[in-house]
């Protein structure tokens, strides 16, 4: 029972983390180059998805005990997927960071 709970005070604190860093700083690089209500329509509407689709993926992560490579492979996807955003928009030296 203690597990379930701090897994779960975990994973609310991580769901925070990335709606803050998905609200704040995407939006800021997006909207330089993408009008701002394109950018809020479509920002919704993959919000909505990822909500969906990451409550399947806690559930699969927790059923068959795969936190731990589930939390890896998607800090390192979103770190590197990050760096491409520093390649496209040529902004080299960032993209070294």
């Amino acid at each position: 029972m203690i597990k379930k709970v701090s897994f779960s005070i975990f994973d609310a604190g991580e769901t925070i983390l990335g709606a803050i860093v998905f609200s704040v700083f995407f939006p800021l690089y997006i909207t330089k180059y993408i009008s701002v209500e394109t950018f809020t329509f479509f920002y919704g509407i993959v919000f909505l998805i990822s909500f969906i689709i990451s409550l399947q993926l806690g559930k699969i992560a927790d059923e068959r005990n795969l936190r731990k490579g589930f939390f890896t492979f998607f800090t390192v996807s979103i770190f590197l997927l990050t760096l491409l955003l520093a390649i496209v928009s040529n902004n080299y030296i960032l993209s070294l960071l």
